[in-house]
């Protein structure tokens, strides 16, 4: 299992990506195979190819933590306590968005 995690980790670096988007953009058109994992199939990835990767492992780390940002189910979603922490976590997601933006900048080396 280590070698396909390996494996996996290797491709992503060479020819893959991560990315964050809101919406789908149709028009733009290109060759290219599209292997998407989102959600909680995502979560479960990352953590064990983050040891391999190298060039996108930056990247995966602010996957990561915003994954860890999201809101848990139930609760007094109409307080001013719930509120004020959505604010907070959707301020925090954004600058992580942003981040992770710029890392995937071709030329981009720091952050």
């Amino acid at each position: 299992m280590k070698n396909k995690l390996a494996y996996v980790a290797g491709y992503i670096d060479g020819d893959g990506c991560f990315f964050l988007k809101k919406e789908q953009n149709p028009i733009k058109f290109r060759a290219q195979i599209i292997w998407n994992v989102n959600g909680k199939s995502l979560a479960k990835i990352l953590p064990k190819i983050f040891p391999f990767l190298r060039a996108k492992k930056k990247v995966c780390e602010k996957l990561m933590e915003f994954y860890n940002t999201t809101l848990k189910n139930g609760g007094d979603r109409q307080s001013d306590e719930f509120e004020e922490s959505y604010q907070t976590v959707i301020a925090h997601r954004e600058r992580l968005v942003n981040e992770i933006h710029k890392l995937n900048s071709k030329g981009i080396t720091n952050v």
